[in-house]
């Protein structure tokens, strides 16, 4: 599966909204797009040294990863980092994006599409943990949150 036809399908997904297994179904694709290492679509800060910090709602201490199924849901919105740097959407690894996710300390989830009451999707780091068990591997510059 490509990086497109992994995001067509979370998309569809989204926009489905009918099956009450929908979120099963969500992670299942997620799950096959981690053990493919696929991209996923983030809102991020620009990329400085290599580096880039993945946006987030929640409080500091339950962080939901911001991601699209889109690259229209990536445009239709714009958010303020910390210190009001502002952020962009970029394509990233799903792998490192979850294993970032895993390992830090704040991380409760991610969340697709925030702009949209219709198309969005609040995935559970829990969830995950339990479609996904063992041990995950850590980003290279991970830094604790």
């Amino acid at each position: 599966m490509t990086n497109e036809e992994f995001w067509k399908k979370l998309d569809l997904i989204t926009k489905r909204r009918d099956p009450a297994d929908h979120i099963t179904e969500f992670m299942i694709l997620l799950k096959d797009g981690y053990e493919q290492n696929l991209d996923v679509i983030v809102s991020a800060t620009p990329v400085q040294n290599g580096i880039a910090s993945q946006a987030y709602l929640g409080e500091k201490n339950a962080r939901f990863y911001v991601c699209y199924t889109s690259l229209a849901h990536a445009r239709n919105e714009w958010r303020a980092g910390d210190g009001g740097r502002p952020m962009d959407w970029n394509t990233m690894s799903l792998r490192d994006v979850m294993n970032n996710m895993f390992h830090k300390t704040s991380g409760a989830g991610l969340i697709f599409n925030p702009d949209s009451t219709t198309e969005g999707l609040v995935v559970l780091k829990t969830m995950l943990e339990l479609l996904m068990p063992g041990p995950k591997e850590k980003p290279s510059m991970f830094v604790d949150s």
